[in-house]
């Protein structure tokens, strides 16, 4: 290092499950000025990242649970022997750095969009400036040898995840990051020169039929190698291109693979395209899954709706079964661009087949409950929509989403006549979410409409809702429901005149 400087630091001790916690002084400088100065080789680069999480989930192991939250690249310190540190905070030493971390040009930078300062700590916020650390690590260097593209895909799943901020689809502990993180792994060099060669060759061959051309397919162009090879004397060559042949298809499907990862879970069309580019071929859907992600990310149109149907039926009917919950997860984007009755079936039951594997992730069970309750709402059948946006009310952490859930899922039990149940969903609602207006004079309408319950049990209701939020009187949907029921408000005195029923 061209420059001594020295930090104390905390220094973690794990004991079986609980991690002791105290304070020693190092020589080192922090992450950024360390980026500044050195370059990074790939091995350096992930084993770093793995030492920063796992840094960090051992200040939650500590006593007491608590979070570091001041979580950025300044607080970060490398050690000379290039080993990883947090800051203390607590030392007097550090107070400079700490004032530094609280400028507005650094908050801006790692602390989520709704908090505007470092006033509080949690899970949560930890985790969305491990995220930003991440990408900042990503950003500020080039590591030699540079990572590959699925070692790639991982980690920016990783930081798109991380900065899903109070989202449930975020990750709720530093183990989970952990064992997502890509192990560095020397490569031996492959002669994949020739393997490359034969397929480009294969794909040129054309050959003509009746009906016209065709391009020989992966499995046409094994054969002809087999029978070129014997003809030449050469029966053991035989195994050494059914070899090649073999390691080109896992050659594309790893390529399939990071373009459904590019498009599921990083939103990224283009990056997506460039992967299905690299595979030669259509025996393995890389024709198909290009027209829907193409139509589904909204950069093509359906010309050919015919010919639409076909791509996805094909995919879904030749997609590999140990992947098959990504397909699965695509074929439900391209069915939701059309809206029609087939669709919604297709949604639904590839969305029940879907759900009943063993494992899938949180954030693609999410995902696929969404699509299936718009589709069920296509089908008329509310009561399933409701149902699932019951299901969804337990992953969903966003206060607006939530609202929105608890309503959609009451105007659905209402459609369908299930006016107990929507009354038991909508007061849950109120309950969990006190500050909901809307829930609130969504639960007055269905108290007031249902003509089995007591016009006294109505009025206690609308009572206790204007004394907490007297705001609610002057709204406009409480204007309509006073005229609609007969409802009277006299002070703190509440009475309601008559159901809605005529």
């Amino acid at each position: 290092m061209s420059k001594k400087e020295g930090y104390d630091v905390l220094r973690l001790i794990e004991h079986g499950q609980i991690c002791y916690i105290s304070s020693e002084y190092i020589q080192g400088m922090t992450l950024v000025r360390q980026l500044k100065q050195a370059k990074l080789s790939k091995q350096q680069l992930l084993l770093w990242i793995q030492e920063i999480v796992k840094q960090l989930e051992l200040i939650h192991r500590c006593r007491g649970n608590p979070c570091y939250q001041y979580v950025n690249p300044y607080s970060v310190i490398v050690s000379e022997d290039q080993k990883i540190y947090f800051l203390d905070l607590q030392a007097g030493s550090n107070q400079e750095m700490l004032r530094m971390m609280r400028r507005r040009e650094i908050r801006e930078h790692f602390l989520p969009p709704q908090e505007n300062y470092y006033q509080k700590s949690s899970l949560e916020m930890d985790i969305y400036g491990l995220g930003r650390t991440i990408q900042y690590l990503l950003a500020q260097t080039k590591p030699d040898p540079p990572l590959g593209r699925w070692e790639e895909i991982k980690i920016q799943k990783i930081i798109s995840k991380c900065l899903k901020w109070q989202s449930k689809r975020s990750y709720h502990n530093l183990s989970e990051i952990r064992k997502q993180i890509p192990e560095y792994k020397r490569k031996e060099k492959r002669k994949t020169r020739k393997l490359k060669r034969k397929i480009l060759v294969g794909i040129g061959i054309l050959s003509f039929a009746a009906t016209g051309k065709y391009v020989v397919t992966a499995s046409d162009r094994w054969n002809f190698q087999v029978e070129d090879e014997k003809e030449a004397g050469n029966e053991s060559a035989e195994v050494e291109v059914k070899t090649e042949y073999q390691n080109g298809q896992q050659h594309a499907m790893d390529y399939i693979d990071l373009a459904l990862a590019y498009f599921l879970d990083v939103d990224d069309y283009e990056k997506s395209m460039e992967c299905l580019q690299k595979v030669y071929g259509n025996e393995i859907c890389a024709d198909d899954l290009e027209k829907i992600i193409a139509v589904a990310a909204g950069k093509e149109e359906i010309d050919d709706l015919d010919n639409y149907m076909e791509c996805l039926e094909h995919l879904e009917q030749n997609m590999p079964v140990s992947k098959s919950d990504s397909y699965e997860r695509c074929l439900i984007r391209g069915y939701q661009i059309l809206e029609t009755k087939e669709a919604a079936e297709q949604i639904v039951r590839i969305g029940k087949r879907f759900l009943e594997r063993e494992e899938v992730n949180e954030e693609g069970v999410y995902e696929v409950k969404e699509a299936m309750i718009t589709a069920c709402e296509n089908l008329e059948e509310n009561e399933e929509a409701a149902e699932i946006c019951v299901e969804l009310l337990g992953m969903e952490t966003q206060y607006g989403k939530k609202e929105e859930l608890y309503k959609r899922a009451v105007m659905l039990y209402v459609k369908c006549d299930k006016s107990d149940r929507a009354l038991e969903v909508c007061g849950q609602g109120v309950r969990e979410m006190e500050n909901s207006d809307e829930l609130k004079l969504l639960h007055i309408r269905l108290l007031c409409g249902e003509t089995s319950i007591h016009r006294d049990l109505c009025a206690q209701t609308i009572q206790g809702y204007i004394r907490k939020n007297p705001g609610l009187l002057e709204t406009e949907e409480f204007l309509k429901l006073q005229k609609e029921y007969e409802i009277r408000v006299e002070g703190e005195e509440v009475w309601v005149g008559r159901s809605g029923e005529s």
